[in-house]
């Protein structure tokens, strides 16, 4: 199923991205990372791996309220912005957050 999000489409549904964010969010918490959003100048390869996870916490968090929302292209932006910080933290491989997406 595609859907328009005004920007392009998209093939993950609301549903689909809130599980994704629901078990991001799990692990990370059952790891005991807090979340924090890092200052909008920061570089991602400035911040430590612990921030980085933080703020992918943060970023999965924002995903579930979007959604609630109805602002599907954002929930959908943020939860690629959190899998790359994850992925620059040595949480997971592209690889295996594709099969997460697709699971």
């Amino acid at each position: 199923m595609k859907m328009t999000t005004g920007k392009g489409t998209c093939t993950m549904t609301p549903t689909k991205i809130k599980y994704v964010a629901t078990t991001l969010i799990l692990n990370l918490e059952k790891s005991g990372i807090k979340p924090i959003r890092f200052p909008p100048d920061m570089y991602l390869g400035d911040a430590t791996i612990l921030e980085r996870k933080q703020h992918a916490l943060y970023l999965l968090k924002n995903v579930l309220v979007f959604i609630e929302e109805g602002r599907i292209g954002k929930a959908n932006r943020h939860l690629a912005a959190a899998q790359t910080c994850l992925s620059f933290a040595r949480y997971a491989t592209v690889s295996e957050s594709m099969i997460l997406n697709r699971s």
